[in-house]
């Protein structure tokens, strides 16, 4: 049930994070990620949230690649050696895709960025919720391993992950968060 359980922890986070970016909190406007991460000084905050879910899509990725390597049906522990590799990964995936289009993901605001975190989230609801050859309804490492379109369910993950990664860093550049800390990081 890994893959299954997977999807279903990202979709609890996925819905906590759209239910807490549905209300208007002290200084922050509906959706508004950017005024939403600030505003919510709680211990569990909303940034938490958004480490949460872009660590276990980090995880589902690390997951698929220990396997492959392994050519095993779960990795054990193998997954943690994946994981400095994919962060890298992102970091120039990140770089370069500045270099393309500059800062267009968060040109639109606060909102806009959360729009385009949804959008990459509702394909991946919409691939995972269904069956396919290979692949059960909602296991995530299933249809990321039976996925074989142009533009599969894994770069929809990567593409997710990164736009996270994005707004954690632009809260760290605005001085609003600190990066590497959790659930203490309000200042």
């Amino acid at each position: 049930r890994g893959g299954v359980d997977t999807f279903n922890m990202l979709a609890r986070k996925w819905d906590r994070v759209e239910k807490r970016l549905a209300t208007t909190g002290e200084g922050a406007s509906p959706y508004d990620i950017f005024e939403h991460i600030p505003a919510d000084t709680k211990s569990d905050g909303f940034i938490d949230d958004v480490r949460d879910l872009r660590r276990y899509l980090m995880l589902a990725e690390a997951e698929i690649v220990a396997r492959k390597a392994g050519n095993a049906e779960d990795s054990g522990r193998g997954y943690l050696d994946q994981l400095q590799p994919l962060a890298d990964g992102d970091v120039v995936n990140i770089e370069e895709k500045e270099r393309a289009y500059g800062s267009s993901w968060k040109r639109r605001g606060g909102i806009g960025a959360f729009m385009m975190l949804a959008r990459k989230f509702d394909r991946i609801e919409q691939r995972v919720s269904s069956e396919t050859p290979g692949a059960q309804k909602h296991n995530l490492f299933q249809h990321i391993v039976a996925d074989t379109r142009a533009e599969p369910l894994l770069d929809d993950i990567r593409d997710l992950r990164r736009y996270l990664i994005l707004v954690e860093a632009e809260m760290a550049a605005r001085g609003l968060i600190e990066i590497g800390t959790s659930r203490d990081n309000r200042s």
